[in-house]
């Protein structure tokens, strides 16, 4: 399917007759060395071709009855350039180099099990293993349902996903996409019209992507006698995995060619499993493994139907379900039982409705059962959580699926149900107050435990080449203490994107893993765990700790809970009452509060500064005695207490925090007719300012008042020109239109100039100019210069530390004067104006 989008001609010289091809007789083999793609152009088609650069290796390949000619291009369309992938938030992900994937179709006679462990043990072989095909996981059924109990159960009530209910809260985002991996959709179907998003055209796989992509998101509330999606506004992005049935490469594709079709594709759904040359489920896939690591790096979720092979291969492990970071779901029927074929076993996640489903087929509407149609109501339901909470990583929606599960079977988890039958209706309500879900972080870690040496592949893994190693392995423990304090724990659970811990799986894709200790969550802490490897190449030199050393580990985690409250109120205070609450507190629960500073606060008109109850109102003293303040809810409860739960605002106008004079270290040291810059900084409180107010000495001018003293400005900053007034003080205030003029800031000035370095005033001078160097007390003989813009010297003589020179042959303009004595060159900045 995907090489028939090729724009050019190719010529795949061990592969005439693709429509011939059997995966079931063919071997993938990955060459870390010694084998070489390359293209030629003979007669106007371009050639594409796997050869042996290495003669050893030629050799043993014959050895074993593989030749040059029975290596074929596995993924021709491959560019070597896409081996680094960035991700939308920047993250750089790298990729196997897939030019180095061969298939290698076997011979008759020849055993595939013995070829392939002939070629692993080759050291130039990173791995090889059977090619696999994909097959759909529904029976067709004849049975029609006039409704869809799956989604309302009238027959057996409760028995269903809760979707009604869960309308009610949120119906989906149409910016969200779900990726329909299978066998293709009719894009022309009237409840699916609207909601394709780019993906492959047409169908096979008897109308099965069809049926699946109804479930999830077939248009719904449109006024037609179609059916109901799960996700009413998703769209659809459909990835064809039925050509050739299906192999392996064809499937890696299908998977990374949805994941970089958009950022906004953040589910994708896997109505299928791997099967082997007799139909038989159980083959894993390396090379499709790689894949779905890609999609789980960036962010997205993939949802995987269990099989339906319990009755002819009971609890054996179908893939992709056996894959580390998928939901796993399997079927239950109209009353709420297991459905017969339903596979089972310890890695299954949730059950969801699977027998006769109906949904739609080409041009039509039909039922269907398997834990295909399983599979699609939990992708429905994932793309809802992430429509309503846009910011939850792809571990948050699966806790969150999990959760929310309605209980079947044994008390908790078990191999038959998992974690239960989703509702879709509990999971948005895991959102509803008084629960908060936070997404926190922690770093450093110690070492908990470290393995002996073994053996361990890294394949495409952050920091580290692909290839194989000597690795010990090392447990990372954290233990936290909750930033916030719980009332009542529902569920904590690491995220591994963003985390710098590796998981135990070999071989190790390097995707991000963190998991909670069992038996260590509280309602104040938990203890994360994840693993780092002290990592050896084959021939025995260190190569370091990947994919950090312990003490940097990065632990990535979300808890869900009920907190002792939140506190809501404005930011600022001001001189009207004003009230502050405490959101969400447990029920019965005491409350008290107070708030410190008092000394900001006034006590009229019905304000205080402690009382008790979960609302507060207070008000500020006045807009002159402004700062920071705090107010605190204490909380005693059922669940623990007293806690504390509090809020920091601001009360009264807002306050300047210094005074800046550009170019001077102490302001007593101001020079008598000189201009100064001079800007007040660090304002706090009641947002944004509209006005500034400044008084300065008398007989001081500036740029923005003139001699008008005080004056307004819209900035804070302004151009002052000093007299020789001696010791005064420059008053600053800052207004805004929530609380007026705040407090005055203060900075006392004087002009005697009295400081050790170089002072020069009147500046800017006009006919003549004071200098001032040193010790006043003391006279020393320095050299004067003058330089102009240009840096042309325009003036030199010989004068004292403190003495009066004549300006007056310098023409209007800026200057630099530099004093040189004993201890070196000083230079100050001058100003010449001839209009006073």
């Amino acid at each position: 399917m995907k090489r028939s989008l090729l724009l050019c001609a190719i010529l795949f010289v061990a592969q005439l007759g693709v429509a011939q091809r059997n995966p079931s007789h063919e071997i993938l083999v990955y060459f870390k060395e010694g084998v070489l793609q390359e293209k030629k152009t003979e007669k106007g088609t371009t050639i594409i071709r796997q050869t042996i650069k290495s003669d050893l290796l030629k050799s043993k390949l014959e050895a074993i009855a593989i030749s040059e000619d029975m290596l074929e291009v596995a993924m021709p369309s491959f560019d070597e350039a896409d081996t680094m992938r960035t991700l939308p938030t920047g993250e750089i992900v790298p990729m196997l180099n897939m030019a180095k994937l061969c298939r290698i179709k076997i011979k008759t006679g020849q055993s595939k099990k013995a070829l392939i462990e002939k070629l692993n043990a080759l050291p130039e072989v990173l791995y090889a293993e059977p090619n696999v095909i994909a097959k759909p996981l529904a029976t067709p059924s004849d049975e029609l349902f006039d409704v869809q109990w799956n989604l309302k159960n009238t027959v057996t009530a409760g028995e269903d996903i809760h979707a009604e209910a869960a309308w009610d809260i949120y119906t989906g985002n149409p910016n969200n996409i779900i990726g329909i991996i299978d066998g293709g959709i009719e894009v022309s179907h009237v409840d699916l019209n609207d909601k394709v998003a780019g993906g492959d055209t047409g169908y096979g796989w008897d109308e099965h992507g069809i049926h699946v992509a109804g479930i999830a998101a077939a248009e719904t509330n449109n006024g037609t006698e179609g059916i109901a999606g799960v996700d009413w506004h998703a769209k659809i992005h459909p990835q064809r995995i039925d050509n050739v049935d299906g192999d392996a490469v064809d499937i890696y594709q299908a998977i990374v060619n949805a994941v970089d079709y958009s950022s906004n594709l953040h589910v994708l759904n896997h109505s299928w499993n791997l099967r082997d040359e007799n139909q038989n489920v159980g083959p894993n896939s390396i090379t499709i493994r790689h894949a779905f690591a890609y999609a789980y790096k960036a962010n997205r979720t993939s949802v995987v139907g269990m099989g339906n092979h319990q009755g002819t291969q009971p609890n054996e492990v179908a893939y992709p379900a056996g894959f580390e970071n998928v939901i796993t779901v399997g079927s239950t029927n109209i009353f709420g039982a297991i459905s017969g074929t339903s596979a089972q076993g310890s890695h299954i996640d949730v059950v969801a409705p699977g027998v006769g489903i109906m949904s739609t087929l080409a041009g039509s509407y039909g039922s269907m059962s398997g834990t295909s149609m399983a599979a699609p109501h939990v992708s429905g339901i994932a793309s809802l959580l992430k429509g309503y909470k846009p910011n939850l990583a792809n571990d948050d929606i699966e806790n969150i699926i999990k959760l929310s599960s309605d209980d079947k079977g044994d008390i908790g988890f078990d191999n038959t149900f998992g974690h239960g039958r989703v509702n879709a209706e509990s999971a948005l309500n895991l959102f509803q107050a008084p629960n908060q879900l936070f997404q926190w972080s922690a770093t450093t870690g110690t070492v908990h435990s470290t393995t002996g040496n073994y053996t361990q592949q890294f394949l495409s893994a952050p920091g580290i080449a692909t290839g194989t190693y000597i690795v010990k392995r090392k447990e990372v423990r954290k233990s936290v203490t909750f930033p916030t304090a719980l009332c009542q724990l529902i569920g904590v659970w690491g995220r591994g994107v963003g985390s710098t811990g590796w998981s135990l799986i070999n071989p190790n894709f390097g995707e991000g893993f963190v998991e909670v200790v069992p038996g260590t969550a509280s309602n104040t802490g938990v203890t994360l765990r994840t693993y780092v490897y002290e990592v050896t190449s084959v021939l025995g030199q260190p190569l370091g700790h990947y994919p950090t050393t312990p003490g940097n580990v990065t632990f990535n985690y979300t808890v869900l809970g009920v907190t002792f409250g939140s506190v809501t109120g404005p930011s600022f205070v001001c001189t009207t009452n004003t009230n502050i609450t405490l959101s969400n507190a447990p029920t019965g629960a005491s409350v008290t509060w107070a708030v410190t500073p008092t000394s900001l606060f006034g006590t009229t008109s019905g304000a205080s500064t402690s009382g008790s109850g979960a609302s507060a109102t207070v008000r500020a003293l006045n807009n002159w005695s402004s700062g920071q303040a705090t107010i605190t809810f204490t909380v005693t409860s059922s669940c623990g207490g007293p806690v504390n739960v509090q809020k920091t605002f601001w009360v009264g106008g807002p306050a300047a925090q210094g005074i800046d004079i550009s170019n001077v270290y102490d302001p007593m040291t101001l020079c008598p007719y000189t201009e100064y810059i001079v800007e007040a900084y660090g304002f706090a409180g009641g947002g944004p300012i509209t006005e500034y107010e400044w008084l300065i000495p008398s007989g001081w001018t500036s740029v923005q008042g003139g001699s008008q003293n005080p004056f307004t400005h819209n900035d804070a900053l302004v151009q002052l020109t000093t007299t020789a007034s001696g010791p005064g003080f420059i008053r600053v205030r800052a207004k805004n239109d929530a609380c007026g003029y705040g407090p005055p800031f203060f900075l006392s000035v004087d002009t005697e100039c009295q400081m050790g370095g170089l002072a020069v005033y009147p500046n800017p001078a006009h006919d003549e100019l004071h200098i001032a160097f040193g010790n006043s007390s003391k006279n020393e003989t320095v050299k004067l210069l003058i330089y102009d813009d240009q840096n042309i010297k325009r003036y030199e003589r010989e004068i004292l530390n403190h003495e009066t020179v004549s300006v007056a042959d310098l023409k209007e303009g800026v200057y630099y004067i530099h004093i040189l004595n004993k201890d070196g060159i000083h230079r100050k900045r001058l100003v010449i104006k001839k209009s006073k």
